[in-house]
């Protein structure tokens, strides 16, 4: 199953704020959700995809791609992904779960379809700094006791949480897979990319 988190569509990137307003980063978010949706059911039909969100118009978005929502009632992202994996698993003793963040606007299906076909226990994926955690796969045997620590540090919180439990773990370095939108500099990063691109 893949979630992808979404917090307040309103609120998101706030960090942005130095070079968009807030109706440019709302729309900003809601491209970039829209994005991820389109990647996610290109790597499983719409029935392996959820969207963790209490965002009213998030979830419409979601529904346009079929893909249904779970209500985030939680304050923090780790809570919300908690309780979503433990659903997820009520209903498939089997599934193993892709947390996918909206923000990785350079990750293609060719480089995220390695952390659908892993055999490890966790799957991590840094961000180019090494500091963040910009995906994670767990299997359905790690599901019930591997902890969510996205946050600061969370890419080393995380491994060192595989390595604590005795889980087998793989680290994943992927150039497009690393890139998230983070501060104005990865922003003008991007759209300069884009730019180039076209």
């Amino acid at each position: 199953m893949i979630l992808i988190p979404c917090k307040d569509l309103g609120s998101g990137k706030s960090r942005l704020a130095p070079v968009l307003s807030g109706p440019e980063r709302r729309a900003l978010c809601e491209e970039f959700l829209r994005l991820s949706l389109m990647r996610a059911c290109e790597l499983k039909t719409s029935a392996g995809v959820r969207l963790v969100t209490a965002d009213s118009t998030a979830k419409e978005i979601a529904a346009r791609y079929d893909v249904a929502s779970i209500h985030d009632e939680y304050e923090t992202l780790n809570e919300g992904l908690r309780a979503a994996a433990i659903e997820v698993a009520a209903h498939d003793v089997r599934a193993s779960v892709v947390v996918m963040p909206i923000d990785l606007p350079l990750a293609s299906t060719k480089a995220l379809r390695p952390l659908l076909q892993t055999d490890a226990d966790v799957l991590l994926v840094p961000d180019r700094n090494g500091e963040g955690t910009n995906l994670l796969a767990v299997s359905h045997a790690a599901l019930s006791h591997f902890p969510f620590l996205f946050g600061p540090n969370s890419f080393a919180l995380h491994l060192r949480s595989a390595q604590q439990l005795g889980l087998a773990s793989v680290i994943l370095r992927d150039p497009e897979l690393g890139f998230d939108i983070d501060e104005p500099g990865d922003y003008r990063e991007w759209r300069e990319r884009a730019s180039a691109a076209a």
